[in-house]
């Protein structure tokens, strides 16, 4: 092979490789990427950290409802007080907006949109390692519960909780009640589930009910103007909630075989 004949073949193999990355531009181009902020401090099988990046049964839920619209997302895990500043600085395209006691959807600001829709629902209790004695009040347990302001405000209000330890993660929770630093804690079946199967210890039992937290998914009115997909995202989330699909996209995220990945 002569000289030019290597010249010929070397500008070849350039003009190929560019035009497998305009192609892949092309491509990323023509599939939006919206950005979806989750709350830190959330545990399997909701939404967890992975080498992989955030891994979960919402992010997954959220993907479900824009494929068919042709975007696809990228999660973040955020403060939970840092989320709405976030949204509001531009920073942000959507979110999971939850309703439960002493929180409703029009707490929420105003420049979020929220489709209708329930996405899921999870019931709430006060979970113990064994039956408490009978003559023991919940009002003067040492009860731990995630760092969710409001929930928890409304929780310690109407049990008239004088003792009550807020962890900036689930499994920070968790782990206390196994070492009997708390009494017992606020949590719910799957979260108690996912972090009895990752630790190897029997799950906590739950004997007060405390009400459900209902999920919603949010639109910033940012990304509504630039975007004008609310509307074909509410229809998405109305045919999820008709579906009944929220449990068989938690039973996944449930083992930790998966949450290692």
């Amino acid at each position: 092979m002569n000289g030019c004949q290597i010249k010929n073949l070397g500008l070849s193999i350039f003009w190929t490789f560019l035009a497998g990355v305009q192609v892949c531009i092309a491509s990323n181009a023509a599939t939006p990427t919206l950005l979806f902020h989750h709350r830190s401090g959330s545990a399997a099988p909701f939404a967890y950290a992975t080498p992989k990046g955030v891994m979960g049964a919402f992010p997954d839920i959220v993907r479900h409802l824009l494929q068919p619209m042709g975007y696809q997302i990228l999660v973040y895990q955020t403060p939970e007080a840092r989320i709405y500043s976030e949204m509001s600085a531009g920073r942000g395209d959507l979110l999971l907006v939850t309703t439960q006691k002493g929180l409703s959807v029009d707490d929420y600001p105003p420049d979020i949109m929220v489709c209708p829709s329930v996405i899921g629902r999870t019931p709430i209790g006060l979970y113990f390692l064994s039956k408490p004695p009978a003559d023991q009040p919940i009002a003067e347990m040492h009860i731990g519960a995630i760092r969710l302001a409001s929930f928890k405000r409304s929780l310690s209000r109407d049990l008239q909780l004088k003792n009550i330890t807020r962890f900036s993660s689930n499994e920070q929770v968790f782990k206390a009640l196994l070492t009997e630093r708390i009494d017992a804690a606020i949590s719910d079946p799957y979260t108690m589930k996912s972090l009895s199967l990752i630790h190897q210890r029997p799950s906590p039992i739950p004997l007060l009910d405390l009400g459900a937290v209902t999920a919603y998914i949010g639109l910033s009115k940012a990304a509504e103007e630039q975007y004008g997909i609310f509307d074909e995202l509410c229809e998405q989330a109305a045919i999820w909630e008709e579906q009944g699909r929220f449990p068989e996209f938690l039973v996944p995220h449930l083992e930790p075989a998966v949450q290692s990945q």
